[in-house]
């Protein structure tokens, strides 16, 4: 790594008094940050921070370099996203972030067929992903706009909704849930029922599975992710929570 990298480093953690948030800016492990800054204060031969359990401050050396480093790796910062965004702009493509769960949208494919007749010179870059990384993406200018299921952080950012769908309850025709023009969540307690690792999106998991769970709902988490969950469901003959149906379900 240079030291130019290192200096862009020690100023985000200068400006954020956290390794831990700086990190998170940085979109880089806490632990790989703290060894980088650590090896530029060897390297120069004087600590930049004083740490502590409770708070990051800088020492006497460090203020006086984060004064002259600031303007430095800003501009260098400025300089690297002026040439991103000059590469896409020569290469004329648009990025787009998806959910890898949202290819049944219908408006997604009727936004990408329309804009490939309107602009038959770009070409258009699919980038699959879960949604914070998308959006962490989209915040560094890497991908021009993210198409993800609410809710989740628009700060900073500008969005709108291009499809809306209820949620539905499949269940095999022999359960006894079957029987029910609206399933009561006090039915499904005790229930096993499979899901993602509610850590992929953990504000979507709660606001879909959290009133399930406090039912007395028992999750099967499925670790091969979304794609899983419907064979999942099948296998085990179990209940399984649906968004968009019926336009999530593959033709003949």
């Amino acid at each position: 790594m240079s030291e130019l990298d290192r200096l862009i480093r020690f100023v985000a953690v200068a400006e954020e008094l956290s390794f831990s948030q700086a990190a998170k800016r940085l979109n880089v492990d806490q632990p790989w940050l703290s060894r980088q800054i650590q090896q530029l204060e060897s390297h120069l031969g004087f600590p930049l921070f004083v740490r502590s359990t409770r708070k990051v401050m800088l020492t006497a050396e460090g203020l006086r370099l984060f004064d002259t480093a600031r303007d430095l790796a800003h501009a260098a910062n400025e300089s690297r996203q002026c040439i991103r965004d000059m590469t896409r702009s020569h290469n004329s493509s648009l990025a787009i972030g998806v959910n890898p769960f949202s290819y049944w949208v219908p408006e997604r494919h009727t936004i990408m067929e329309t804009f490939q007749q309107r602009h038959e010179r770009v070409s258009i870059d699919v980038v699959s992903n879960y949604t914070s990384r998308l959006l962490s993406k989209l915040r560094k200018r890497l991908i021009d706009l993210a198409i993800v299921q609410q809710p989740f952080d628009a700060e900073g950012l500008e969005s709108m909704v291009i499809h809306s769908s209820g949620i539905s309850l499949l269940v095999p025709p022999e359960d006894a849930l079957a029987a029910y023009k609206s399933v009561p969540l006090s039915a499904l307690e005790g229930r096993r029922m499979p899901m993602t690792n509610p850590q992929l999106n953990s504000a979507f998991s709660e606001m879909v599975y959290g009133p399930l769970i406090e039912a007395g709902m028992i999750p099967a988490i499925v670790p091969e992710g979304e794609p899983a969950v419907p064979h999942f469901a099948a296998i085990e003959r179990a209940p399984v929570v649906n968004i968009g149906w019926p336009h999530n379900v593959p033709g003949p």
